[in-house]
């Protein structure tokens, strides 16, 4: 485990410097931007303007953004390389020269100038193993102290090691526990994958619609197939409504299931290429042990979970009318009841609180 930790601190360092450059990259667009339009350009202005260029133009400007974009990031990634010393094979001792290698650095480059999606789902892959040999060590622990329990009854699924920026907070750090669990939906299609949901927020987030969430919106996604995704740490603040008489993102953790369930046609946002959209069944069992989990650990009344039309009246009506929010609450009670009476899942929530990221 402490081979993984070591490469795990490796692949920050790269995904620190992957950042520096996604942000250069932002501000280059921007300026570019600028530049074309306070110039005049005609290409500039009407995709600014949101209209269309023909197809040619538009494949044209498309390829010269990109080998623009890929040349300074590929520069960027040497000079950041070259100055910090930072070089892969360096970083993993394959070699014993005290500097960076020329080639070292251009392979580093190549690596940081991809962005920081390849790098999180090389720290996700890690973790997953540290994870593995963790439990593999509790595992043998027990056994030579004769605390020997069985497969728990009821699995849990839920893997939480502190969001998809685990070494960052969401908004900020929450100043006490939460008190509140707010329900979404994610009123896109129910065929979203998480990382495809988290891109879209981005982008609404860059384009500056008139949106409740910002990115790291939620803390937890639920996609249609049933799986459980980290979104935004639970000890930090998530951006997913805005602030209501009692609730806001301060006191709340938020759910959000994948889909639109919302087929009201008078409504603003509702689902118009399903005539009655619902959520999945896993997606609603799945969802029922995260409520229920996080009822568990910071003690939250069922009175205290709440959809999110209750409590932005009249501004939206998410998750949808026909989103089963009664069921899944009531479901949660009744895996908390079930879940305290069990000797073997009351021992995994114990193993379970003493994760990071959990408490304030």
């Amino acid at each position: 485990m402490d081979i993984i930790a070591d490469y795990l601190a490796i692949l920050f360092k790269f995904l620190a410097a992957s950042l520096i450059i996604e942000r250069i990259l932002e501000y280059l667009d921007r300026v570019l931007n600028f530049i074309g339009m306070t110039s005049g350009n005609r290409k500039t202005l009407l995709r600014l303007a949101g209209k269309s260029l023909n197809i040619e133009e538009e494949n044209k400007r498309v390829v010269t953004k990109r080998l623009i974009m890929q040349s300074v990031a590929i520069v960027a990634g040497i000079i950041i390389s070259t100055r910090s010393q930072l070089g892969i094979a360096h970083q993993l001792d394959l070699y014993t020269a005290q500097s960076v290698l020329w080639w070292d650095v251009i392979l580093s480059a190549l690596l940081i100038s991809g962005g920081t999606e390849p790098i999180h789902n090389l720290i996700n892959f890690l973790k997953g193993k540290k994870d593995e040999v963790k439990q593999q060590r509790i595992a043998i622990e027990s056994e030579h102290h004769e605390l020997l329990y069985e497969e728990p009854a009821i699995r849990f699924d839920i893997n939480y090691e502190g969001g998809i920026h685990p070494n960052q907070p969401g908004h900020d750090l929450r100043k006490n526990n939460p008190r509140y669990i707010v329900i979404h939906h994610s009123q896109t299609s129910e065929h979203f994958s998480f990382e495809e949901l988290v891109e879209h927020i981005k982008r609404e987030e860059k384009q500056g619609s008139d949106l409740f969430y910002r990115h790291p919106a939620f803390h937890s996604v639920v996609t249609y197939d049933g799986q459980y995704h980290n979104y935004c740490r639970w000890d930090s603040l998530g951006w997913h409504m805005s602030k209501a008489i009692s609730v806001s993102n301060g006191n709340s953790l938020a759910i959000c299931f994948t889909g639109n369930y919302e087929n009201r046609s008078k409504v603003a946002g509702y689902n118009n290429w399903d005539t009655n959209p619902r959520p999945s069944e896993v997606q609603i069992e799945t969802g029922s042990k995260v409520i229920a989990l996080w009822r568990i650990l910071y003690d939250i009344q069922e009175k205290h979970v709440l959809p999110h039309r209750k409590l932005n009246r009249g501004k939206t009506s998410c998750p949808g009318n026909n989103f089963p929010v009664d069921r899944l609450i009531a479901r949660s009670s009744q895996l908390i009841d079930q879940w305290t009476q069990d000797e073997q899942v009351k021992h995994y929530i114990e193993i379970f609180k003493q994760k990071k990221y959990i408490y304030v």
